[in-house]
């Protein structure tokens, strides 16, 4: 009879101990999950024409190509095409961060902050029930 006594405290306190390693690799995951995007990202630009070429098409439709190369004297969509392709070939970490940037951001990369401030005061009538 005292071993089914203690036996939901001994399975209680595996549980607990058993759940404590799980969710520490939760938080590692959690820490590590935008760096090991950035590397499958800069992996898959190196290895994937396609996927440079998606790439190259988001920059010019967000308006931001020439944030990374220079357009003067470039007069179609695929001149400056072949430029960020060539960009992103080259700098291959630097275009995954702007992918996940891209994508993060709905496709668009915000270049300010709106801020507004907010101001309160207490009713009245709430201060004379108090």
């Amino acid at each position: 009879m005292g071993m089914m006594k203690i036996f939901p405290y001994l399975l209680l306190a595996s549980l607990l101990f058993a759940a404590a390693p799980r969710a520490a690799a939760q938080d590692i995951q959690a820490e590590n999950a935008q760096a090991l995007d950035a590397v499958q990202v800069r992996d898959k630009l190196i290895t994937n024409m396609f996927f440079r070429g998606e790439l190259a098409d988001k920059i010019i439709e967000a308006g931001m190509a020439g944030r990374y190369v220079s357009l003067e004297g470039v007069e179609t969509h695929s001149d400056a095409r072949s430029l960020l392709l060539e960009w992103i070939s080259k700098n291959p970490a630097k275009a995954a961060e702007v992918y996940l940037g891209l994508k993060g951001s709905g496709g668009r990369i915000h270049t300010s902050i709106e801020t507004r401030k907010v101001t309160w005061k207490f009713n009245p009538a709430f201060i004379e029930s108090i």
